[in-house]
């Protein structure tokens, strides 16, 4: 893959900053296990029905097992320390926080009988607790559970550059609650969007998201990345029921700014609307060298987040 896009880039006029892919069921699962790793390449990368965990799944670790030998002979990979864990996305993920990612929109279901629920929840929930750019689905629509999608509205969509920082959102206001992919004692049954009905055999709600309606502009001239300063402005879909929520933000991708593990700094919000303040506080960078915002206000209007070192 990533020799053919350096030969594409020999006979085209390519933008190597927005390169972008996409795939579903074994594609979507190529979106997880190898295009997740090469935030050096993808600007942005979309998967649904995929899986990301070989290891764990019947006919896919076969599959696995048929290139790699068995998983029980611990077969050392390239980039971990065995070829199960290489194929364990969310293990990747924790055991790599400081390697930056595309900015990832993916969509699972609870009833994919192919796939599997559990695994995929892992890996939703390492995405979250990596501080990683996503927004993930899931729902009851089996092995067609869609991705989300990313326009701001009717007019603009979504830009996503390698050469531009981006936010990562975590713990937002408007999550569902992915449950635990526990089983229920008795299934419930869920209408649908599309009026279908369907059974759910797992806790948490039968359908939901993370980080649905959450955008942020990427004007160059409204976004601010050097060495002292990182700002941006964020805002709800148009979609989006409610007119404000909260969220932390974290800066990924980020081309100027700087942060050192322990590093202190200081941040505000404001509306666009008004240019009021409407919200400030302090963050400590961990032990990584992320530093996150909490619960930052994001109004439907706009706000604008500015942060900076404390003095």
């Amino acid at each position: 893959m990533l020799a053919f896009l350096d030969w594409v880039a020999t006979q085209w006029p390519v933008d190597k900053n927005r390169v972008f892919v996409s795939g579903h069921s074994m594609g979507a699962a190529g979106i997880y296990t190898f295009a997740l790793r090469h935030g050096d390449r993808f600007a942005m990368i979309s998967g649904n029905s995929g899986i990301a965990n070989w290891a764990i799944r019947g006919h896919f670790t076969t599959s696995l097992e048929t290139c790699t030998g068995y998983l029980n002979w611990n077969t050392p990979a390239s980039d971990a320390p065995t070829v199960a864990g290489r194929m364990n996305m969310a293990q990747w993920l924790r055991d790599n926080p400081t390697v930056e990612t595309p900015f990832l929109s993916c969509g699972n279901g609870k009833n994919d009988g192919a796939i599997g629920w559990p695994q995929a929840l892992g890996f939703y929930r390492a995405l979250q607790e990596t501080k990683r750019p996503h927004a993930a689905h899931w729902g009851l629509y089996g092995h067609g559970t869609p991705a989300v999608g990313l326009r701001i509205d009717d007019r603009r969509s979504q830009t996503f550059r390698l050469d531009q920082t981006l936010p990562a959102f975590t713990h937002c206001s408007l999550d569902g609650d992915i449950g635990t992919a526990a089983k229920l004692p008795t299934p419930t049954t869920s209408k649908r969007r599309d009026g279908e009905v369907a059974k759910d055999i797992y806790d948490g709600d039968p359908e939901g998201s993370y980080n649905a309606h959450l955008r942020w502009e990427t004007d160059d001239q409204l976004v601010t990345d050097q060495p002292q300063a990182w700002e941006m402005t964020f805002l709800l879909d148009k979609s989006c029921p409610a007119d404000r929520c909260t969220v932390d933000v974290t800066p990924r991708r980020c081309q100027k700014f700087k942060v050192a593990p322990g590093g202190k700094f200081k941040w505000t919000c404001t509306s666009v609307k008004d240019s009021e303040v409407v919200q400030s506080g302090t963050a400590e960078a961990d032990r990584h060298g992320l530093v996150t915002m909490q619960r930052v206000t994001v109004l439907k209007s706009g706000s604008r987040v500015r942060l900076v070192p404390a003095e």
